[in-house]
């Protein structure tokens, strides 16, 4: 029997929006897990739980930090798997567009 080719890119998501909170350590171990299973892809779906620095008041306790980032990335290097992160625009960044700041970035129907 001759065996598959296998794909280029094996990944995962893992969904951290609607009120999920990231865990560093449960993404840690979901890192080195991966390999084992053929994968080496992690694609973060973050939509509004990335805390930039810079507006540190518009992101929800529990996002992820960069801080979390440089770990994760360290991590990930050591196992063999890119981290693909997945960042929304405008539309979908309802924290950030609700602030005075930024309302007028926003689209009224």
């Amino acid at each position: 029997m001759k065996k598959a080719k296998q794909l280029e890119h094996r990944g995962v998501m893992v969904d951290l929006a609607r009120e999920r909170s990231f865990h560093l350590g449960w993404m840690l171990g979901l890192i080195r897990d991966l390999p084992r299973h053929g994968t080496n892809e992690l694609h973060l779906y973050l939509e509004n739980r990335f805390a930039f620095p810079s507006l540190p008041e518009a992101y929800p306790k529990g996002s992820l930090k960069p801080s979390h980032v440089k770990v994760l990335e360290r991590e990930a290097k050591r196992a063999g798997v890119a981290l693909v992160p997945h960042l929304n625009l405008l539309g979908h960044n309802e924290n950030l567009l609700r602030r005075p700041k930024f309302r007028h970035l926003r689209v009224e129907a």
